[in-house]
């Protein structure tokens, strides 16, 4: 047998495990979720193909309109605003301030965290007959205390906020690594040249950060589309549903409606909307990427 036939043939049998377990844990499922979404299923009994009822239902369904809608405030919210605010942080945290490797891993702590105990944290301080309530009430300001997880229009930011701060570090850190890549012989070129501090930061850092603005932005937009921990933990979805998530819309159908054909149906569109949002992503932010 020649060398290179044995050589395919030990990459094929090197390749099966993994084939296995893809088939097995990856594709077997979600082929059985395209199929379960096309079926009225409660997760034990015999499923009944209904054809495209629980699609039809879906996109008139008002809970998962308000899930769409709320999840796209917090996506938006948290690429606008921590894309810009997490690389303000990087800058500073890579110049010559003192004790700035204590700051990274201050920044940095709450992402490595688990959301569980995050939230419970901010339940503790946040409701209202918690921390800052009551602080707030000890020093004289009794009439600025706020139902901050149950009021309608205030809480989604509250959610938003703290989104933002458990992010931020971590965001940061990629935009850290991406500013040590960028070689200083081209700061000191622009420099010898009269270049502003913003000038160099709009010509030179920024096209050179964008391979980094991609990675970071996709990783915000997968996580928020997904976004289910904190929201279920702080709020249940409340007040209403403000801050009801897609996700924790398909674990209420599932635990509790008994509904599982139906969420196997918005997970199968939760699925197609994250797909193609990443991928418009990844084409508008790596059109502007540019090479040393």
């Amino acid at each position: 047998m020649k060398s290179h036939t044995i050589d395919y043939l030990q990459r094929i049998v090197f390749l099966l495990p993994v084939a296995f377990l893809i088939g097995v844990f990856v594709a077997y499922p979600f082929m059985s979720s395209i199929y379960y979404s096309f079926t009225d299923w409660d997760g034990l009994s015999q499923a009944k193909f209904i054809g495209l009822d629980n699609y039809k239902y879906l996109f008139h369904d008002l809970s998962f309109l308000h899930s769409l809608k709320n999840i796209a405030f917090f996506t938006l919210g948290a690429v606008f605003l921590l894309n810009p605010l997490s690389l303000a942080l990087g800058m500073a945290l890579n110049s010559s301030i003192r004790g700035k490797s204590l700051l990274r891993t201050v920044f940095y702590l709450p992402s490595i965290i688990s959301l569980i105990v995050i939230s419970n944290i901010w339940v503790i301080i946040l409701a209202y007959d918690g921390i800052l309530n009551k602080v707030m009430e000890e020093i004289g300001l009794g009439t600025l205390t706020l139902d901050w997880l149950g009021d309608y229009d205030r809480t989604p930011w509250v959610i938003l906020f703290i989104i933002l701060w458990q992010g931020l570090g971590n965001s940061a850190v990629f935009y850290i690594a991406g500013l040590q890549s960028i070689p200083t012989e081209i700061y000191e070129a622009a420099d010898i040249d009269g270049a502003t501090p913003l000038s160099r930061f709009w010509n030179i850092t920024v096209p050179l950060l964008m391979p980094t603005v991609t990675i970071v932005t996709f990783f915000q937009l997968s996580g928020m589309l997904k976004l289910f921990d904190l929201p279920l933990i702080m709020t249940k979805g409340g007040p209403g549903d403000v801050t009801l998530t897609p996700t924790m819309l398909i674990y209420n159908q599932v635990y509790q409606a008994s509904t599982a054909g139906y969420a196997t149906t918005t997970g199968v569109v939760v699925m197609i909307i994250i797909v193609a949002v990443s991928a418009v992503q990844l084409k508008l932010t790596r059109s502007r990427e540019v090479e040393l």
